[in-house]
């Protein structure tokens, strides 16, 4: 039996605040257990233990019945057993040979993918490993496999502004736990933006259309200098609030999935190998070119509406890789923002208490300073 993880790697989020309380917060995207061995397999129990040295700070049990649940939605979700597509979802490119089925019982060089969960511990101490227990049965007889692997935080090799200026929310990050961006490995640590005005309101007037929202058509700038690696303008915006087109062969022979999907998107490389990605921006305004060198707060397009998009946001993330799909997502901290408002209010001063780390809050109001 082999245990790896299904993602290229795992990054906790380690955070103090002010008053001395520790918020470790980690995404465990999926294991990739294969039976390497002669005999049929059956997958009774998989125990997940997050440890430091040799204290068990908490341990998690998934039984059979939610391995099987886990097992056959995630072999659906995939949509296929053609390895690019499933690597797609965990950053991380799979071999061709892969068996990938969805049943507990694995013959040989059969793999599943499973053990989906998200841990959010407070005042802890902070765990340095992961250990990963797989109990099968193998014929009459009952056996355990065991892995470890190290958990290791990421730091931003560089300094960052604000994409937007004024006052922003910032939604869907990977404060908000396991949500669309969080589960998959190539925008777990990413943000939907989107600009207010001066009272903090999204939008003016009645109408759900495009220009009843502040945001639409803000400029948008690089959070740092670097060179623009890919650039792609021409979808046109989405109509209004909740106008999602839907994302067709026929569109993606035309724009390429790496168009279509962001929509019209901007990607610069910064030095030590990371990359912003902004996505759909406004058709027509992106301002700058593949091979152009950019500055620090360089205006690059506006916010917009286009591709996968419900309403007008500027979808961010900083990544360690120059593909949208295959690139791993990395957290990002802002050098010149301040927290104004945000709906986890067990903080009384978050910028105290959370040293505008933006990270680990649900839906945090910033204004850039």
């Amino acid at each position: 039996m082999k245990i790896q993880l299904a993602s290229k790697n795992l990054i906790p989020m380690i955070s103090k605040t002010g008053n001395g309380q520790i918020v470790f917060d980690l995404m465990l995207h999926g294991l990739l257990i294969t039976n390497t061995g002669k005999h049929e397999k059956t997958i009774k129990k998989i125990s997940l233990s997050l440890i430091k040295g040799k204290q068990e700070i908490e341990t998690r049990i998934i039984h059979d019945t939610q391995l099987k649940k886990e097992v056959k939605a995630l072999r659906k979700n995939l949509l296929s057993n053609i390895p690019e597509f499933i690597g797609i979802k965990f950053s991380k490119k799979l071999p061709k040979s892969l068996n990938l089925v969805n049943t507990l019982k694995i013959k040989n060089t059969e793999s599943i993918i499973t053990a989906h969960e998200y841990f959010h511990l407070r005042n802890t101490i902070i765990p340095t490993k992961i250990e990963i227990k797989v109990l099968f049965q193998e014929g009459n007889k009952k056996k355990e496999e065991k892995q470890y692997f190290q958990l290791r935080t990421h730091i931003c090799k560089n300094k960052y502004i604000f994409p937007l200026k004024g006052k922003i929310v910032c939604l869907a990050g990977p404060g908000c736990g396991d949500g669309h961006h969080r589960s998959v490995t190539s925008q777990e640590f990413a943000y939907d933006f989107v600009s207010l005005n001066k009272e903090c309101d999204m939008t003016m007037g009645k109408g759900n259309a495009n220009s009843k929202f502040h945001a639409f058509g803000d400029s948008v700038i690089a959070p740092a200098s670097g060179r623009i690696i890919f650039a792609k303008d021409g979808i046109k915006d989405n109509n209004k609030l909740g106008d999602v087109p839907p994302i067709t062969l026929d569109k993606i022979k035309k724009w390429g999935l790496d168009h279509v999907f962001p929509g019209n998107i901007v990607i610069i490389k910064h030095a030590n190998d990371e990359y912003s990605l902004m996505a759909h921006l406004k058709k027509g305004s992106i301002k700058v070119k593949k091979g152009q060198r950019v500055k620090k707060g360089e205006v690059v397009g506006e916010l917009g509406n286009t591709g996968n998009s419900t309403a007008p946001h500027l979808h961010y993330h900083l990544m360690d890789a120059d593909n949208m799909f295959w690139g791993r997502s990395i957290p990002i901290k802002f050098e010149n923002i301040r927290i104004i408002g945000m709906k986890d209010l067990e903080a009384s001063h978050p910028n105290e208490e959370f040293n505008n780390n933006i990270n680990v809050l649900i839906d945090p109001i910033v204004k850039t300073v």
